[in-house]
């Protein structure tokens, strides 16, 4: 099932760049999208190390093709579920962690900030 769950998240990190940010292609913007990055954060609390890793990948991708108008309350509540994960034990998940939080600084630069020092 592991191997499942890696495959799938290398696949989404690849496919990112390639369909973008197409929010007017939802049913239901808002509901897919929460869907959508949820899943992706869940995959940070994976008990293979790797998955984690290459979900940070994912989640570096989403964050270099999101447009400024995101919805702040997604993005704080993702800024939270990220943050938790950098006192990992793994330092090879701190770095990974550390160069998706680079990536999603680039929007919604007061709310960041804020979690940051939270």
């Amino acid at each position: 099932m592991s191997d499942l769950r890696f495959t799938s998240t290398h696949f989404l990190r690849h496919l990112l760049p390639y369909v973008g940010y197409e929010v007017d292609s939802f049913d239901n913007p808002v509901d897919k999208e929460k869907k959508f990055y949820t899943e992706i954060l869940k995959r940070l609390d994976d008990s293979q190390d790797s998955i984690r890793i290459e979900t940070t990948h994912v989640l570096t991708e989403f964050f270099n093709i999101l447009p400024e108008s995101w919805p702040d309350v997604f993005y704080e509540y993702s800024m939270k579920s990220i943050f938790i994960h950098l006192d990992d034990p793994n330092v090879d998940i701190q770095n990974a962690i550390y160069e998706t939080l680079k990536a999603a600084s680039r929007i919604h630069t007061a709310t960041f900030i804020s979690v940051a020092r939270e």
